[in-house]
This record gives C-alpha cells, structure tokens and sequence, in this order.
C-alpha cells in the first residue's frame, strides 16, 4: 500500500480574520480528517492545537508594522512583485513560516490565499519546497496570474471552461465547489430562531448575508428595490442585513434607516455561529452583487432551504438551480419581479425543497470531499 498523503491545509488570517478564505480553511481540513487524510492546518495566529492545528505566528495585516511596510513596499516598487498592501505582507510573513514547516515531508499544500500558493509555487520549482501546491481560486486573480499555478481548483464549472483557453501546458486543472455542513445547515425552528432576534412571527423576512457595502455586494440596490415592495398583505416586511464592517457600512445604515425605517435592521460584525438561526428565521435569501465566484453564505441559505433571488450570472444560476428564478438586476425593478411569485407560501414552500436538494446533492460534505482527494492524487501523479 501507498503511504498516506501529509496535506498541508492553511490560511495567512485563521484565527484573526472571520471571512471565507478563513472558514474554507478550517472546515476543508476537519472535513479531510474525517475522511481519514493526513492533513494539518497551518494558521497565522491563535492557540495551537498540534499535531493537527500549528499556528506560525506570523505578522497579520492588522499589525502597525504591517502597515508601515505598505506605505514602504509601494514607494520601492514592491508592488510589481505582488507586494502593495499590509495583506500581501502578512502573506510574505506567513509564507515564509509555512516553508520552513512544510518544505522537506508535506505532499500537498491546498490554499486559496493566492501570493501564499504562487510564492510556495516558485519554492517548488526551484526544487526548494518538496509540497506540490493547489490554489483554490476564488480571489477572482486575472489570467496572467493564474498562468503561473501547478494546479488550479476552479469552485465552478463555468470557470473551468472559461480557463481553458488560457491554461498552460502541463497546469492541472479542477472543477469542485467549496461546501458546507449541510446537517448543521438546516431549516429548523423558524419560530424559536425568531425569537432569538426579536423578529415578528408574522413578518415577511428578507435576508442578505455578505460584506455591508455598495461596491460588488451592492447592498444599496437591494435596500432600494425593497422599499419599493408593495405590502403583502398583513404581513410586515423586514429586511435584514448581516455581515462585515466596510468602509461604506455607515453609509449602508444610513440608507436603510432614510429608505426602510424600521422595515430594515443591519447588524454589523454578526459571530459566525449566529448567522445559522439568521437563516432559519429568513423567508427569502436576497443577493444584491452582479457576480461571485462561489459564495459560501448562498450556499449555506440554499441549505437551509432558502428561496433565492440573485443576479442570472452563470455561476449563480448554476449554484442556486431551482431554488431561484434569475433576471438581470442591474435596473430598477428587477429585483421586484423575483420577490412577487414568492409572496405565495406555496411558491416558497417549492423552491425551498429544490434548494435543500440542491446544496445536498452538489455542495455537502460527503459530494465534495471525495472529489478533493481525488484531486490530490491526480495532482501527485501530474504535477512535477
């Protein structure tokens, strides 16, 4: 028998940044170790928990001397280098412990922290870093980045298809999703999870979980097409708002309070164990951005057996399958058009079911982890 693989899973902000690349780290190594994989995650700060969790004590992004060297790195031309902002820094830091950790008996590295998989990219062909290195690319990085990779995991096959005009000889490529814990992701009590958030039990509840800003998330448009919404009936419309402090937030609150009233409530910074009875309270999951290249709160309210309405790109029509029914919400009033049929409690009781099927069949634990280790093998006898 082959030995097994020692897979090398990381994150430069695990521990001290809450967002996706942080929780997809996390979740893909406890998930690869219930598969029975060798597998460590590496993370920048935090409490150690050896010999399956390793902090490197690395510099974060946060850190004064992480910001002094922004303003250091532009002013030397260190940005054509990949080396423009205290982020890129505490990649550097963080790739430079990872190496000294991982270089001489890992096999493989999985991350999506872009500069760290490139960096480690390099280490490797230098014959300097034994691991093979995958980047799961869901930073939205431009083709003449991306041309430099061993292995690109793609979380969509649209992106797979669209590479392969660029791909270069010998790239690996790969098209699986990142997923979820769909028996923790699930509808629930919706009556208790309301309570929780002193939501009206009669209330038609709106939900957007994403960063709270204008730009890509587009938070704005949805709060101006909710106002618009006629009444339904007797029940009292809320839409509610969750996600990340940006610098366009306090805007965000302003326009919710001048548009929604009290029909609008933004909470800012919510834990991310909380935002699961977010869900189960919810009716409708709206998402306001023109594209994503994989949102893991869209899949986890598909999970909950949320009815969706979101943009028709093609990674979220494939994403959302039945659970949505897609137009172009780049004018006024688009919006609208999806949220009407769903004022019928039929019509979401429908669309609910094929969201649950959607997220268990494509996006669970148990679909998509075989398809990881697969990867890793392939990548072992493909990759020099």
């Amino acid at each position: 028998m082959p030995a097994p693989l020692k897979i090398a899973v990381g994150a430069s902000g695990l521990s001290h940044v809450a967002r996706g690349i942080e929780a997809w780290a996390l979740d893909t190594a406890g998930a690869l170790q219930r598969a029975g994989e060798q597998v460590t995650l590496f993370q920048g700060t935090g409490p150690s928990h050896p010999p399956d969790r390793i902090t490197l004590d690395s510099m974060t992004r946060h850190d004064p001397r992480a910001i002094a060297w922004q303003s250091r790195m532009r002013r030397c031309g260190l940005w054509r280098v990949g080396l423009s902002s205290a982020y890129d820094y505490e990649q550097l830091s963080y790739t430079i412990r990872l190496w000294k950790k991982i270089r001489r008996d890992f096999d493989i590295l999985h991350v999506q922290d872009a500069r760290v998989a490139l960096w480690m990219t390099y280490l490797h062909r230098w014959g300097l870093s034994r691991p093979r290195v995958i980047l799961g690319h869901g930073t939205e990085e431009p083709p003449s980045t991306l041309v430099h990779y061993q292995a690109l995991q793609h979380l969509a096959p649209v992106y797979l298809e669209d590479w392969e005009k660029h791909r270069p000889p010998g790239q690996a490529v790969f098209g699986i999703p990142n997923f979820i814990d769909v028996e923790k992701y699930e509808a629930g009590d919706k009556s208790a999870a309301r309570a929780a958030w002193d939501i009206p039990a009669d209330a038609f509840v709106l939900l957007t979980v994403a960063a709270l800003k204008k730009r890509h998330k587009r938070v704005d448009y949805v709060i101006r097409e909710i106002s618009q919404l006629p009444v339904l009936g007797s029940r009292p419309v809320l839409y509610i708002m969750a996600g990340a402090r940006e610098e366009e937030t306090e805007e965000i609150v302003r326009l919710s309070h001048d548009l929604l009233g009290d029909r609008g409530r933004v909470l800012i910074n919510v834990p991310r164990e909380k935002v699961l009875s977010l869900y189960q309270a919810a009716d409708v999951f709206v998402m306001g951005s023109l594209h994503e290249m994989l949102s893991v709160a869209f899949v986890e309210a598909l999970s909950c057996g949320l009815p969706v309405c979101c943009n028709d790109s093609p990674t979220l029509k494939w994403m959302a399958g039945g659970a949505a029914e897609p137009n172009r919400i780049t004018e006024p009033g688009a919006l609208l058009q999806q949220l009407a049929p769903l004022a019928s409690a039929e019509e979401r009781q429908r669309r609910s079911r094929l969201a649950r099927q959607r997220a268990v069949e494509v996006f669970s634990e148990q679909a998509v982890v075989p398809q990881l280790q697969e990867m890793y093998r392939q990548v072992m006898a493909q990759v020099p």
